[in-house]
């Protein structure tokens, strides 16, 4: 199997004005004109990525940066967007493949964090595993040797060697030292400084918010550990019932205890998720404010009709697009208090939104 050399065929012109000035510039055009205040530019320390991935090519196998829109070949240092510890886990790893290990070896992904934990590297298969004892033993060998959580992915297993989580730390400017585990595999930040930033944008919103919190798509606590503190409780919601575990166990490290993560489907227009909507209430909590993270298609419109009735609106949006769209609706009964645009994946066309909405006096409540 090749090691290195090869570009891969990204889908953004090489050309494209990365900075970060250039980026907030796009996003603000997509609004109506006078909609959003004064932008806040939230840069990271660091111009790189402490989560990866990575393909092997099917005809040379070499090594290609797999990151949708971005061009690149990978070489003996890594990739310019890898951290230079991911570059160095990547290496050890392709260094120690044995054939065991190689065969029919598509992907590698790798999750270093910054604060030194151990690295996590997810090996992905084409097809089923062969022989799935020789893979353990030679795995084990690998993991004592480059000093990494091994994950093997095949078509319907995944066989794990070490942890099958990174554990990573977040310091955000109230002073926390949060604690989280993220399952590989699922959605984190791939930027940890541009995480932390983020975070205490969102506390420094939330400090003048108060009461209780109910936040959709929750993911693994990233948000809700940080936003415990400034809010009286606070109710979490996902689907993933990984993803719930791995919350309840960073609530736990983190001493939440005012906080409930509960495994639902947002979305749907029957269910009790659909009446805690419409009543801005769990139980006996009534919600004041709502922080809604979804995917990059955006809300749905049954989601997005019923954040008329909450006073205060947190939005996370990795899409722009859609967070502009889905502005068109809140701005019928909201107004933009503070905006956003965080550069989280420096030397790429991509970037995060975060907005905070407050309802007008002239909002019209009864819309959920």
């Amino acid at each position: 199997m090749g090691r290195y050399g090869g570009a891969f065929a990204g889908r953004v012109d090489d050309a494209a004005d990365t900075s970060a000035e250039a980026k907030e510039q796009r996003v603000r055009a997509l609004f109506p004109a006078n909609a959003l205040p004064a932008t806040t530019l939230i840069v990271p320390e660091t111009q790189t990525r402490d989560r990866c991935r990575f393909s092997f090519s099917r005809t040379t196998g070499d090594l290609e940066f797999a990151e949708d829109g971005i061009v690149g070949p990978v070489s003996e240092n890594g990739h310019r967007l890898a951290s230079e510890r991911v570059s160095s886990v990547l290496n050890a790893v392709v260094r120690e493949l044995t054939p065991t290990l190689s065969t029919n070896l598509r992907a590698a992904h790798v999750h270093a964090p910054r604060c030194g934990s151990e690295p996590v590297v997810a090996l992905v298969y084409e097809g089923a595993s062969n022989d799935e004892a020789a893979w353990r033993v030679d795995a084990e060998e690998l993991r004592s040797t480059v000093q990494c959580s091994l994950v093997g992915r095949f078509k319907g297993q995944a066989l794990i060697c070490g942890n099958d989580f990174a554990r990573e730390l977040l310091t955000l400017d109230d002073g926390r030292a949060l604690e989280y585990e993220f399952p590989e595999g699922s959605f984190c930040h791939p930027n940890g400084s541009a995480n932390e930033r983020s975070e205490s944008w969102l506390c420094g919103r939330a400090l003048s918010i108060g009461g209780n919190l109910l936040e959709l798509y929750c993911g693994a606590g990233t948000h809700t550990c940080a936003l415990s503190k400034y809010f009286e409780r606070v109710v979490a919601v996902e689907v993933d019932a990984k993803l719930v575990e791995a919350a309840q166990r960073n609530l736990a490290a983190n001493q939440c205890a005012n906080a409930t993560v509960v495994v639902d489907s947002v979305g749907k227009r029957r269910g009790r998720l659909h009446s805690v909507l419409r009543k801005r209430a769990w139980d006996d909590v009534r919600f004041d404010c709502i922080l809604v993270d979804p995917p990059r298609r955006g809300l749905d419109d049954a989601t997005l009709g019923a954040l008329a009735g909450f006073a205060h609106v947190l939005v996370v949006a990795c899409n722009p697009e859609k967070l502009a769209r889905d502005c068109d609706v809140l701005l019928r009964t909201h107004a933009v208090a503070a905006f956003a645009v965080v550069d989280g994946f420096p030397g790429t066309p991509h970037v995060e939104c975060l907005a905070h909405f407050v309802r007008r006096d002239d909002g019209d409540a009864s819309a959920a």
